[in-house]
C-alpha cells in the first residue's frame, strides 16, 4: 500500500533564520497599468569576509541583533504539498503530519489542509501507469497541530492515468487524475 499526501499549506518564515546573520532586505513595489506588484529581495550572509565583499558589490548587508527587524523580513507564501509515503506511521497520520509539515527548521505552518490518499499503483510504487486510490482522511492545521474536524466526514476516492515517476529527487508525471470528495457534516 502506498500513502500520498496532498494539500496546500501557508507556511511563514521563521525569524531565528534572519538573527545573527548579515542581512539586505529590500521590498520593491512597482506599479504598471494600474496593478501593483510587490518583490521580496533578501540576501543572508553569516561570513563578516562574504558580507564585505557583497557591500563592494553593491549590497547593503548589516549585522541583525534585532528580533523585530527579523520578524518584519519573515515573508508568508503558499506551498503544495504532495509527498509519497510507504508505510503508516506509527503515532498515527495526525502527530506524522504534525511533525513533518507544521514546524520545519526554517518554517513554520499558519494555516492549510492535507488529504491523505492510500493507493495502488501499477507496477511498481516509484513508476506507475495506473494508481486508484481511496480517500483516508482530510487533516486540518488547527493552531499548532493537524487534526481530523470534527463531526466532519470524508469519502472519495481517484484514479490516475498516466506514466509518473515519483522518487525523493525527482518527480516527472503525464497523467490524468479523475475524483471525487463527498464531505458530510453533522
Amino acid at each position: 500500500m502506498t500513502y500520498l499526501i496532498e494539500g496546500t499549506l501557508t507556511v511563514e518564515e521563521k525569524p531565528e533564520k534572519y538573527m545573527h546573520t548579515f542581512v539586505d532586505f529590500k521590498l520593491v513595489e512597482e506599479i504598471r497599468a494600474g496593478s501593483i506588484s510587490t518583490e521580496r529581495r533578501c540576501v543572508i550572509a553569516s561570513s563578516e569576509r562574504v558580507a564585505r565583499w557583497l557591500n563592494k558589490k553593491g549590497y547593503n548587508l548589516q549585522w541583525n541583533d534585532d528580533l523585530e527587524r527579523a520578524v518584519e523580513v519573515c515573508g508568508q507564501e503558499k506551498i503544495e504539498v504532495s509527498e509519497t509515503k510507504l508505510i503508516t506511521p506509527r503515532n498515527g497520520w495526525g502527530d506524522y503530519l504534525t511533525q513533518k509539515f507544521g514546524k520545519t527548521e526554517d518554517m513554520m505552518t499558519l494555516e492549510g489542509e492535507l488529504t491523505v490518499w492510500s493507493e495502488t499503483r501499477l507496477p511498481i510504487p516509484w513508476l506507475y501507469v495506473f494508481s486508484s486510490g481511496k480517500l483516508r482522511d482530510v487533516f486540518v492545521f488547527d493552531g499548532d497541530r493537524f487534526m481530523v474536524e470534527p463531526k466532519v466526514t470524508h469519502k472519495g476516492s481517484k484514479y490516475t492515468y498516466g506514466v509518473l515517476l515519483d522518487i525523493p529527487i525527482l518527480k516527472l508525471n503525464s497523467c490524468q487524475t479523475r475524483g471525487n470528495i463527498n464531505t458530510t457534516r453533522y
